[in-house]
């Protein structure tokens, strides 16, 4: 496999261009173009370089205006919430250094991880239902509220509200999961997380919030602080590309926050990015020794040219590469653009994002993931009225999950 200079910018620019503009993803670009590219030699490396330059540029839309990041629509949270404190840049950094550190112990530890992992997921399948059900509950239980004053009734009113939120969110995500969409999470979460914060004027807070010009942006930082978790996600990235029902980075980053303490939004962060970077570099290996690649850019590629063991060093080579210009570029963009943010008019710029996402979705769903987009726009806006953490809808993920772990 070689790619063509003129065939390498092309991808550079339509990776940054999938990274900026929410939305536009790479399976959206390979799924139009592929048609008419599909026979040019250069073409397959051509998509694997547009995947890598957008793996760490899709943080910088989801931290600034809350929009959702391909699948790590739960990053969009602590990136916020770093955004309002004036640690939008640090968030930026994070998410790149996350990124070009999990491909790259990815790619280490790939030979050894890979042989482990299916072994692993047999002893768990059995359990995986139970264990759902289990962290759901914990989810719930997390909202019991500490106050004396408020009494049994209003120690357990968070949890009830919470346990509604939640069936709600699962059973509008099962219906959506299975209707014909072509990018069913991107109408979801654009409902659940973005339209509220629009609504309740939570993006104006963090774009007004002047950010700060200097932050724990170095690679020592990362490594020193962030390095367990980047870790733990290089494994639980291996992991989504086993588990039946649970196979998206956000299911399985939800789920581990309820094991593992995460006291820092960097700390989640750190290990989104890093499910979402290696949960791509494996889908390569996947698609070397079995034939099934779980991500779609990895699958065109195999259509067009079955990927076998000796393209590997090719395939990881350029991602890698692409990775690391997309993280480069990340913390560029942020460096120049933080400083400026909150002189913005956001106001206007907040009406024109809504508009944006609701023709994106119409563009890749029509009519039916307009409806998806506003159902899940009423129910992301009982946590913000009912004092509930947003994560409860995450159960549109959860739920499914569970129904087919018990084989429904």
């Amino acid at each position: 496999m070689f790619i063509d200079p003129l065939w390498l910018a092309a991808s550079l620019i339509f990776g940054i261009a999938a990274g900026l503009l929410p939305g536009l993803h790479p399976n959206s670009i390979g799924a139009i173009l592929t048609p008419w590219l599909g026979n040019w030699e250069s073409w397959p490396l051509a998509l694997v370089v547009l995947l890598g330059v957008r793996l760490a540029l899709q943080f910088l839309p989801s931290i600034l205006v809350g929009t959702p990041a391909g699948q790590t629509e739960l990053g969009m949270l602590p990136g916020q919430r770093m955004m309002r404190e004036g640690r939008g840049l640090e968030a930026l950094a994070v998410c790149g250094w996350s990124v070009v550190l999990a491909v790259a112990l990815a790619l280490v530890l790939s030979p050894l991880l890979m042989p482990i992992l299916p072994a692993l997921f047999a002893a768990v399948k059995p359990w995986s239902g139970y264990l759902l059900v289990l962290a759901s509950a914990a989810l719930m239980l997390a909202e019991i509220k500490d106050g004396k004053e408020s009494g049994w009734l209003g120690r357990w009113r968070g949890p009830a509200l919470a346990l509604f939120v939640f069936l709600l969110a699962a059973a509008l995500g099962w219906l959506t999961l299975n209707l014909p969409l072509t990018d069913p999470l991107f109408a979801l979460f654009v409902g659940f997380f973005t339209m509220p914060a629009l609504l309740s004027g939570e993006e104006q807070k963090a774009a007004e919030k002047k950010q700060q010009k200097e932050g724990q942006e170095n690679p020592a930082f990362v490594v020193r602080e962030l390095l367990p978790f980047i870790l733990l996600g290089v494994l639980l990235g291996g992991l989504s590309d086993l588990l039946p029902g649970l196979s998206t980075p956000a299911q399985v980053a939800t789920l581990a926050t309820l094991a593992v303490p995460l006291a820092q939004p960097a700390h989640f962060l750190a290990l989104v990015a890093s499910i979402e970077a290696s949960h791509t570099t494996f889908a390569f290996a996947s698609a070397a020794s079995t034939g099934i690649a779980r991500v779609g850019v990895v699958a065109m590629v195999g259509q067009m040219q079955p990927i076998t063991p000796a393209d590997l060093p090719a395939l990881w080579g350029a991602f890698a590469v692409a990775a690391a210009v997309g993280a480069g570029a990340l913390l560029w963009i942020g460096r120049w653009l933080m400083p400026r943010w909150h002189a913005l008019d956001w106001k206007t710029l907040g009406g024109l994002l809504g508009l944006y996402l609701a023709a994106m979705v119409f563009w890749l769903d029509g009519a039916m993931g307009l409806l998806v987009m506003a159902l899940a726009s009423a129910i992301g806006m009982l946590p913000v009225l009912w004092g509930v953490k947003r994560t409860q809808v995450m159960g549109s993920l959860i739920g499914p999950a569970i129904l087919h772990a018990f084989g429904f």
